[in-house]
C-alpha cells in the first residue's frame, strides 16, 4: 500500500509520527511529507546534522522523507493560507499524480488544510491523533481555529486513531462522531534502540554525576506543564542526588536548587544510554487538560531502559500498574516521598520492565493500524 504520511519535521524530536512511519514502512511504501522551519532549531532536533539534510532523502527503500520550506510564519492563518494556495496544494497534487497513493495519514488538524479538495474527495484519510492539539494554543481565536480544523478532519476521516482513551472520548464528545470511527492505538517504544544498551557508571554518561550519590533524571520537553514545584521540593530533600533534566526548554525555570540541572536536548541516539544511567527516571508533570490526553512515550522508553520510574498519577499512567510508581502532584511533598521509596527499594526488576516494553513495541502499534488499513 502507498501512503502519503503528513507529519511534523522529520528532524524534530523523534516521537510517535516518525516511529510509526518507520514501522509502517516495513509493510507499506511511505512518503513522509513535512514542513521544515526557517530558523535553525538545532536545540529541538534529535539529529546532529539537520542543516546538511537535503529536501528529500530515503530512510529505507520504503520510506522517503520529503521536507519543504515555504513562506515563514506557517502558524499564522494568513501565511498558512498563502502557503497552501501557492505551494502545498500543487505539491501534493503532483505527488499524487506521480505516486498514486492509496490513502493519506494526517497527524495534526492544520494539516487537513494542506489537502486540495480533489484529494479529500478521492482518497481515504486517516487521522492519527496523539494530542489535544487545541491546548497548545492559549489565544482563544487560535484555539477556535484549531477546533474547526479538527472538526473537518475527524468528520472527513475514514478512521481516527487516538493514542489514549481520553482522546477517544474527547473526539466523540467534541465532534459528535460515533465510537465505531475511532480506534485507540497507544504509544510505544522502539525496543531495539534500548535492549543492547550496556549500563555504565552514571558518571561515564553524565560527568556532573561524579559529585553526587546518584542521578534522578527526566528526558522530554520542559513546558508549562512541568511540575517545577515538586522538583524543587524533592531536590531540597535529596541534596545528594543530581536532578538531571534533559530536553528542549519551552519554559525556562530559574531559582532552582544547585543540584537541579537543565541541560537542553540530547540527540535521540544518546537517549537510551542516558535513561539507563539514571537511578530513577521521572515524569514530573501537573495534570493539565493537555496532559490528561497524553499516553506517555517516555514511560515506555524508561521501562525499555530497565530504569525505575516515578510519574505523576492520572489515568494514562495508571495503565502501567505496578511497573511504575505514581505520585500526587497536588501534594508538593509526595514526589520526594515516592522518590525516596524507590531509591530505598533494592529489588531491581530490570528484566520485567524490559519485557513490558517489548510487549509494547511500536511494531505492535503499527500492526494494529495495518489491520485497519487492510480491511478498507
Amino acid at each position: 500500500m502507498k501512503i502519503l504520511y503528513i507529519a511534523m519535521d522529520w528532524f524534530w524530536i523523534k516521537a510517535r509520527p516518525q516511529q510509526l512511519a518507520i514501522t509502517l514502512s516495513e509493510e507499506h511504501q511511505i512518503d513522509y511529507y513535512c514542513l521544515r522551519g526557517w530558523r535553525n532549531a538545532q536545540q529541538n532536533n534529535y539529529s546532529d546534522h539537520i542543516e546538511t539534510i537535503d529536501n528529500e532523502l530515503f530512510y529505507n527503500k520504503n520510506l522517503r522523507i520529503i521536507r519543504k520550506r515555504y513562506l515563514p510564519g506557517q502558524s499564522k492563518a494568513i501565511v498558512q493560507g498563502l502557503n497552501n494556495l501557492l505551494f502545498i496544494h500543487r505539491e501534493l497534487m503532483a505527488l499524487q499524480k506521480a505516486n498514486q497513493y492509496d490513502c493519506v495519514f494526517v497527524t495534526a488538524p492544520p494539516q487537513m488544510t494542506y489537502l486540495p479538495n480533489k484529494m479529500k474527495q478521492n482518497l481515504p484519510i486517516y487521522y492519527d491523533c496523539m494530542d489535544d492539539y487545541s491546548e497548545f494554543f492559549p489565544k482563544q481565536s487560535d484555539k477556535a481555529r484549531m477546533l474547526r480544523y479538527e472538526s473537518e478532519l475527524v468528520t472527513t476521516a475514514k478512521t481516527v486513531f487516538t493514542s489514549s482513551d481520553y482522546l477517544k472520548e474527547l473526539m466523540m464528545k467534541r465532534n459528535s462522531i460515533t465510537a465505531d470511527k475511532l480506534v485507540v492505538v497507544q504509544n510505544g517504544v522502539e525496543t531495539n534502540d534500548f535492549q543492547s544498551v550496556q549500563v555504565k557508571d552514571c558518571a561515564e554518561v553524565i560527568p556532573e554525576a561524579k559529585d553526587y550519590k546518584g542521578v534522578i533524571g527526566y528526558v522530554g520537553t520542559i513546558g508549562s506543564w512541568f511540575d517545577i514545584d515538586s522538583v524543587r521540593e524533592a531536590a531540597q530533600q535529596l541534596p545528594d542526588y543530581l536532578f538531571y533534566m534533559a530536553g528542549p526548554e519551552e519554559v525556562h525555570y530559574e531559582d532552582v536548587p544547585v543540584n537541579v540541572k537543565f541541560v537542553g536536548p540530547v540527540p535521540y541516539a544518546k537517549v537510551p544510554e542516558l535513561m539507563a544511567s539514571f537511578d530513577v527516571a521521572t515524569m514530573p508533570f501537573t495534570v493539565t487538560e493537555l496532559i490528561k490526553a497524553v499516553n506517555p512515550v517516555k514511560i515506555y522508553e524508561y521501562l525499555a531502559a530497565g530504569t525505575p520510574v516515578v510519574a505523576v498519577d492520572y489515568p494514562e499512567t495508571q495503565r502501567f500498574e505496578s511497573m511504575i510508581t505514581r505520585y500526587n502532584h497536588s501534594n508538593i511533598k509526595d514526589f520526594a516521598s515516592q522518590l525516596k521509596n524507590v531509591l530505598a527499594d533494592e529489588s531491581q526488576d530490570v528484566a520485567s520492565r524490559k519485557a513490558y516494553a517489548v510487549e509494547n513495541d511500536w511494531r505492535h502499534r503499527a500492526a494494529q493500524m495495518s489491520a485497519i488499513l487492510e480491511k478498507a
